[in-house]
Protein backbone atom coordinates (compact mmCIF):
# COMPACT_ATOMS: atom_id res chain seq x y z
CA UNK A 1 0.00 0.00 0.00
CA UNK A 2 1.31 3.46 -1.11
CA UNK A 3 1.39 6.17 1.74
CA UNK A 4 1.13 9.83 0.23
CA UNK A 5 3.74 12.37 1.04
CA UNK A 6 2.96 15.29 2.55
CA UNK A 7 4.09 18.36 0.21
CA UNK A 8 5.25 20.82 2.84
CA UNK A 9 5.29 23.50 0.56
CA UNK A 10 1.18 23.61 0.85
CA UNK A 11 1.68 23.52 4.65
CA UNK A 12 3.42 26.52 4.68
CA UNK A 13 1.39 28.17 2.56
CA UNK A 14 -1.85 27.72 4.15
CA UNK A 15 -0.30 28.20 7.58
CA UNK A 16 0.76 32.09 5.84
CA UNK A 17 -2.77 32.61 4.43
CA UNK A 18 -4.13 31.94 7.98
CA UNK A 19 -2.35 34.35 9.73
CA UNK A 20 -2.19 36.70 7.01
CA UNK A 21 -5.97 36.92 7.37
CA UNK A 22 -5.93 37.29 10.79
CA UNK A 23 -3.58 40.41 10.49
CA UNK A 24 -5.96 42.10 7.88
CA UNK A 25 -8.94 41.52 10.20
CA UNK A 26 -7.35 43.18 13.02
CA UNK A 27 -7.41 40.70 15.61
CA UNK A 28 -6.79 42.34 18.66
CA UNK A 29 -5.17 40.84 22.36
CA UNK A 30 -6.41 43.93 24.17
CA UNK A 31 -8.73 42.47 27.23
CA UNK A 32 -11.36 45.31 28.81
CA UNK A 33 -12.07 46.07 32.10
CA UNK A 34 -14.25 42.74 32.46
CA UNK A 35 -11.44 40.57 31.63
CA UNK A 36 -13.19 39.48 27.68
CA UNK A 37 -11.27 39.93 24.80
CA UNK A 38 -11.88 42.18 22.10
CA UNK A 39 -11.34 39.98 18.74
CA UNK A 40 -11.76 42.88 15.97
CA UNK A 41 -11.11 46.93 16.42
CA UNK A 42 -13.74 49.16 15.51
CA UNK A 43 -13.15 52.28 13.51
CA UNK A 44 -12.90 55.09 14.83
CA UNK A 45 -16.30 56.10 12.54
CA UNK A 46 -18.52 53.07 14.67
CA UNK A 47 -17.07 54.67 17.85
CA UNK A 48 -18.02 57.85 16.86
CA UNK A 49 -21.64 57.09 15.89
CA UNK A 50 -21.64 54.88 19.28
CA UNK A 51 -20.72 57.92 20.90
CA UNK A 52 -23.04 60.36 19.11
CA UNK A 53 -25.88 58.08 19.75
CA UNK A 54 -24.87 57.75 23.97
CA UNK A 55 -24.66 61.31 24.10
CA UNK A 56 -28.12 61.32 22.43
CA UNK A 57 -29.66 59.40 24.68
CA UNK A 58 -27.85 60.95 28.34
CA UNK A 59 -29.03 64.25 27.20
CA UNK A 60 -32.23 64.06 25.29
CA UNK A 61 -33.56 60.86 25.62
CA UNK A 62 -36.84 60.17 24.14
CA UNK A 63 -38.09 63.31 24.49
CA UNK A 64 -36.82 65.06 21.36
CA UNK A 65 -36.95 63.12 18.08
CA UNK A 66 -33.78 63.63 16.14
CA UNK A 67 -33.46 63.26 12.47
CA UNK A 68 -30.33 61.08 10.52
CA UNK A 69 -28.35 62.19 7.89
CA UNK A 70 -25.50 60.27 6.40
CA UNK A 71 -22.73 62.16 5.04
CA UNK A 72 -19.84 61.81 2.77
CA UNK A 73 -17.33 61.56 5.43
CA UNK A 74 -15.23 64.19 4.85
CA UNK A 75 -17.32 66.83 7.24
CA UNK A 76 -19.25 64.21 8.82
CA UNK A 77 -20.17 60.09 8.56
CA UNK A 78 -23.42 60.40 10.39
CA UNK A 79 -25.30 64.17 11.74
CA UNK A 80 -28.24 63.41 14.12
CA UNK A 81 -29.80 66.70 14.54
CA UNK A 82 -33.46 68.48 15.77
CA UNK A 83 -34.07 71.99 15.38
CA UNK A 84 -31.84 73.65 17.81
CA UNK A 85 -29.35 71.14 18.48
CA UNK A 86 -26.61 69.31 15.69
CA UNK A 87 -23.98 66.40 16.38
CA UNK A 88 -21.58 65.02 14.03
CA UNK A 89 -20.14 61.65 13.84
CA UNK A 90 -16.86 62.42 12.30
CA UNK A 91 -14.65 59.93 10.45
CA UNK A 92 -11.58 60.67 12.84
CA UNK A 93 -13.54 59.53 15.77
CA UNK A 94 -14.53 62.98 17.18
CA UNK A 95 -17.95 64.11 18.23
CA UNK A 96 -19.03 67.23 17.15
CA UNK A 97 -22.00 69.58 18.99
CA UNK A 98 -23.44 72.73 18.02
CA UNK A 99 -26.61 73.84 19.92
CA UNK A 100 -28.48 77.22 19.81
CA UNK A 101 -28.51 78.52 23.64
CA UNK A 102 -30.84 81.46 23.01
CA UNK A 103 -33.82 79.94 24.68
CA UNK A 104 -31.96 77.41 27.31
CA UNK A 105 -31.42 78.06 30.63
CA UNK A 106 -30.20 76.18 34.00
CA UNK A 107 -26.96 73.97 34.27
CA UNK A 108 -25.47 72.72 30.77
CA UNK A 109 -26.48 68.92 30.45
CA UNK A 110 -23.65 68.55 28.53
CA UNK A 111 -20.75 69.44 30.40
CA UNK A 112 -22.30 67.98 33.54
CA UNK A 113 -22.70 64.43 31.34
CA UNK A 114 -19.43 65.03 30.13
CA UNK A 115 -17.50 65.75 33.45
CA UNK A 116 -19.80 65.94 36.11
CA UNK A 117 -18.40 63.07 38.41
CA UNK A 118 -14.78 62.99 36.77
CA UNK A 119 -11.81 64.61 37.97
CA UNK A 120 -10.88 67.55 34.97
CA UNK A 121 -8.05 69.49 34.17
CA UNK A 122 -8.51 72.63 32.28
CA UNK A 123 -5.85 72.19 29.69
CA UNK A 124 -5.94 75.89 27.93
CA UNK A 125 -8.70 78.65 28.14
CA UNK A 126 -9.23 82.27 26.32
CA UNK A 127 -11.76 84.42 26.32
CA UNK A 128 -12.59 86.57 23.23
CA UNK A 129 -16.24 88.32 22.08
CA UNK A 130 -18.26 87.48 24.96
CA UNK A 131 -17.46 83.75 24.40
CA UNK A 132 -14.52 81.18 26.22
CA UNK A 133 -12.94 78.45 24.56
CA UNK A 134 -11.53 75.73 26.50
CA UNK A 135 -9.77 72.51 26.54
CA UNK A 136 -10.47 70.54 29.26
CA UNK A 137 -9.16 67.14 30.21
CA UNK A 138 -10.85 63.78 31.44
CA UNK A 139 -10.84 59.64 32.00
CA UNK A 140 -13.64 59.62 29.55
CA UNK A 141 -12.95 62.10 27.17
CA UNK A 142 -11.01 65.67 25.45
CA UNK A 143 -13.20 68.31 24.55
CA UNK A 144 -12.23 71.82 23.04
CA UNK A 145 -15.52 73.89 23.84
CA UNK A 146 -16.85 77.22 23.18
CA UNK A 147 -19.10 78.44 26.33
CA UNK A 148 -21.39 81.64 26.00
CA UNK A 149 -19.87 83.91 28.87
CA UNK A 150 -23.27 85.33 29.56
CA UNK A 151 -25.20 81.61 30.01
CA UNK A 152 -22.43 79.56 31.09
CA UNK A 153 -23.32 76.63 28.30
CA UNK A 154 -21.82 75.10 25.48
CA UNK A 155 -22.69 76.45 22.28
CA UNK A 156 -19.99 74.55 20.21
CA UNK A 157 -17.60 71.30 21.22
CA UNK A 158 -15.45 68.99 19.43
CA UNK A 159 -15.19 65.80 21.73
CA UNK A 160 -13.08 63.16 21.38
CA UNK A 161 -13.72 60.11 23.42
CA UNK A 162 -10.69 57.87 25.36
CA UNK A 163 -12.56 54.34 24.44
Amino acid sequence: MHTPKINWLYVVIAIACFVGTICVLGVSETKTEDGSVIAFKQSPTENAEEHAEELLRALYGKRVVFRREIGSGTDFTTRYYCSNVCIDACADGSVRYLCDIRSAGGADPLLTWLFGQEKVQLVRSSRQYGMEYREMQSAKCFAEICVNLQTERVFAAKITFNS
